[in-house]
This record gives C-alpha cells, sequence and structure tokens, in this order.
C-alpha cells in the first residue's frame, strides 16, 4: 500500500528520500531573497551571441530616419501591436529618449552558453525585464539557480554571475543571490548599501559556527552538486526548494566551501582555472578536447564553420537540436595513459576514473574534416536542467543559424568547456565525501536555530 509523504505534496508514486532530510532547511530558508530571470520575449532582436551584431541591431531599431514601418519590416516581433506590448509607442518613446549602450550587457542564456542583451527598463521592450532583479549584477556577487518544482529530476544548479535568463534551466526558475544591494533606508544612509542575502535564521547558524554568508552559499553549492545527495532524495527535490544540511564545525563548512568554490570557478566560462583550462594542465584536461582535422591537417579559420547538423531553425525562430556528427569511440593509449595518471592523482583506481568519465570516449565533428577530440562520454552527457550541455551550446552556434564559422576564442570556448566538465566529474568522490560529512557530523537541524 502507497503511503504518500504529505512533506512530498502527496505525491503518487514511491518516494526516494531519507527521513532526515526534511529536518534541513530549505535552500529558501537560508537566502530568503529570491528573483525570477529575465525574458526577453524579442529575443530576436535584443539577444546575440556576438556583441556587435546585437550593437548594429539596436542602433537600427534607435536611428530615427527608419520609419516604423520600414522596421516592421527589419523587425516585424519588436513592433507587434498587441493588448500588452505597443511596438510603435515603446519605439518612439525610446528614439527620443536615446540609445544607452551600457545596457548591453552579458547575458546567461543557458547552462555555458553567455551572451549579449539589450536590457532596458523603461518601457515593457522585454516582456520580463524584472527591474528588482538587475541591481543585483554586480562585481563579487554570484546566484544559485533553483526551482521549487522541477519538471525533470534534479540536476545540480548553475551559478551565474551575469543577468540570467528566465529559462536558463527550467521553467519557474529562482535565482538566490549570495549578497543583496539594496538603496538608502533613511537620510543618514549613504546611498546603496549591500549586505548578505541570509535570513534570520542563517545569521544565527553563521553566528554560531564563527563563519559568514560565503561559506554558507559555496558549502550549499557543494552539496547540491553531489550525486549521493541528489540520488538520496530525488524525489523530494522535484516537489520543493533543496534543503542543506548544515555542519556544527566551523572547519567542516569551510572545507565544503572552499569545494563549492572550485565548483563555482568550474561552472563560469569566464573564469580561468588553473590546471584545467589554464597554466600547466593536469591530467587528463590537456587531452580533452582539444581541435583536429581528420586528415591531420593544420586547421585554418574556415574549418570552424559548424555544418554537422547540431541544429537548425524550427517553427517561430526557435532553436531545434539536430544529430550532428558523433564518432564514439575506445579511449587510445595515449589517453588511457593520461586516465592513468588521472587516478594516481586523485586517489582512485583506473576503473573508477573510467566510470566517472565514461567507458568510451567521443570525437565531435564541427564539420565533415574539423573536430573536437576525445570528450569522454559522460562528459558529452553532461546535462543542467534537461539541457545537454555541449550539445546545446552546438545547436545554437550550426552555420545557417551563426551566419559565420566560430572564432579560434569560440572553439576553445567548446573545448574548455568539455574541460571544466569533466573536472565537475571528477569531483564527484570529493563532493559525495562531502555531504556524507555533512549529513553525518551532527548536521544541525531547524529546531537547533
Amino acid at each position: 500500500m502507497l503511503a504518500p509523504n504529505v512533506t512530498l505534496g502527496y505525491p503518487f508514486k514511491p518516494h526516494t528520500v531519507d527521513e532526515s532530510y526534511f529536518t534541513w532547511a530549505l535552500l529558501s530558508e537560508l537566502f530568503p531573497v529570491s528573483f525570477p530571470g529575465v525574458n526577453t520575449g524579442r529575443d530576436d532582436v535584443l539577444v546575440s551571441i556576438d556583441r556587435e551584431s546585437l550593437l548594429k541591431r539596436i542602433e537600427t531599431y534607435f536611428d530615427a530616419n527608419i520609419s516604423n514601418d520600414e522596421m516592421k519590416r527589419i523587425a516585424p516581433n519588436i513592433m507587434q501591436e498587441t493588448s500588452t506590448f505597443q511596438g510603435r509607442k515603446n519605439r518612439d518613446y525610446l528614439i527620443k529618449r536615446g540609445f544607452k549602450p551600457e545596457n548591453l550587457v552579458r547575458y546567461s542564456y543557458r547552462p555555458f552558453d553567455l551572451r549579449w542583451v539589450y536590457w532596458e527598463s523603461e518601457t515593457n521592450l522585454l516582456d520580463r525585464k524584472r527591474s528588482e532583479y538587475f541591481p543585483q549584477i554586480f562585481e563579487g556577487n554570484l546566484c544559485i539557480v533553483a526551482s521549487q518544482q522541477n519538471r525533470r529530476e534534479f540536476n545540480p544548479p548553475f551559478v551565474p554571475k551575469q543577468l540570467a535568463s528566465m529559462h536558463i534551466i527550467e521553467r519557474g526558475t529562482l535565482l538566490f543571490p549570495l549578497y543583496l544591494k539594496t538603496n538608502k533606508q533613511n537620510l543618514f544612509d549613504e546611498g546603496e548599501t549591500t549586505q548578505p542575502n541570509t535570513s534570520e535564521l542563517a545569521a544565527n547558524y553563521l553566528k554560531n559556527v564563527s563563519a559568514d554568508a560565503p561559506d554558507l552559499f559555496f558549502h550549499a553549492l557543494a552539496i547540491l552538486h553531489s550525486t549521493a545527495y541528489r540520488t538520496e532524495h530525488a524525489s523530494a527535490l522535484r516537489q520543493n526548494f533543496p534543503r542543506i544540511p548544515l555542519p556544527q564545525r566551523a572547519e567542516l563548512l569551510q572545507s565544503s566551501a572552499e569545494l563549492g568554490k572550485r565548483i563555482a570557478a568550474l561552472l563560469d566560462t569566464e573564469t580561468p582555472v588553473a590546471n584545467v583550462t589554464a597554466g600547466k594542465l593536469d591530467a587528463p584536461f590537456a587531452s580533452i578536447g582539444a581541435l583536429a582535422h581528420s586528415e591531420g591537417l593544420q586547421l585554418q579559420a574556415e574549418d570552424f564553420e559548424i555544418t554537422a547538423g547540431w541544429g537548425h531553425a524550427g517553427k517561430g525562430g526557435v532553436t531545434m537540436p539536430g544529430r550532428g556528427k558523433l564518432i564514439e569511440r575506445d579511449y587510445t593509449p595515449i589517453e588511457i595513459e593520461a586516465l592513468t595518471k588521472t587516478a594516481e592523482r586523485l586517489g582512485l583506481t583506473p576503473e573508477e576514473t573510467r566510470e566517472t568519465l565514461g567507458a568510451t570516449t567521443c570525437d565531435v565533428y564541427l564539420n565533415g574534416s574539423a573536430y573536437w577530440r576525445n570528450v569522454p562520454r559522460n562528459v558529452w552527457e553532461y546535462t543542467i536542467g534537461g539541457y545537454q550541455v555541449i550539445k546545446k551550446w552546438l545547436s545554437y552556434r550550426e552555420s545557417e543559424l551563426l551566419k559565420r564559422p566560430l572564432n579560434l576564442a569560440e572553439a576553445n570556448e567548446a573545448r574548455d568547456t568539455a574541460r571544466r566538465i569533466c573536472g565537475i566529474l571528477l569531483s564527484a568522490s570529493e563532493l559525495d565525501a562531502n555531504y556524507l560529512t555533512a549529513k553525518t557530523t551532527n548536521a544541525v537541524t531547524n529546531d537547533d536555530l
């Protein structure tokens, strides 16, 4: 007989969850303020992979010499007239006010897919501009992305430092910032103030263990990236925000936070990671994702065009994924040697390393000749929010959509994304051990606080 767990909202399937889970604080109870992400409703005009092409589009939109009728022919979506959006009225107002180049900002569109957006606060040019969220994007601030309910299984969270899309991982996504920037509250305050986004419960905990908000934030990130944590509490994680076990000793919290900081750096495409994407690379990173030519030739700029069929334009301009060209194969002796060195460095067996990264590897083709060599199977299949990260990135950059080849920096970005994911996967045993420690070493409960 099925006995539904009230805390899980009466799910009709048997649940997978450890009962101690419900004594831990929800992410939303620790970091009480959260924001939904931005939704432009007009990505075709307001979002771009290239800053220069976006700048050209926006300058055209603000050009008073181009009539509204002509603009409608150029970009019909941004000149629509509906009950909620008046294209002509918006444009007339914005042209009179003038173009603001500073509103061209970095935009975390999907995990590991960083773009540009034109953000505008004074009209409803964006469907969901999130004026209350925009000021929270500043140097040193990060957000943990989480959903209260997940349509798919719970995936480890992304942590953007840039303005983020509402659909970055899941419908209904919220962003929980580490810090909050607020305006002055009275005549005695001077300008804006920055304070941790922590609840009274979290503040009490941090005071008890003599730690600070970043320790708690990065500890939470490390816990949420543990496979053991996500497996043990799979059902609960689909029904509500995740709950976080809090260790009672400062040194345990801080060591967990250091692990979380490493994961955050690996997730951030703009932060070089020593020994993974920068400097002298550890094994196996130097052998992962290197660009190669199928005939052993030197690659030229034109070889970076993606024509292997990874994506195409669907109805309404939505990018649809394609099959592409992927060759799955065994590791070469040199690649096996790199995996063996990796196992020795991490204190794992070669079998454990292969199990973590994949029993086989893949060559991922841009076109008929150029490819990224040695992308281990589990790196290729790595998902966040249901998105297969590398495949999704490729689908948006198919030549018919991007209208140009990749440049070398972009081709290396894909390589480095594979290396970053590899680094996350190779942290799995450390992440699981960290979670087990937090869970079993007198974890603090809500009643304790």
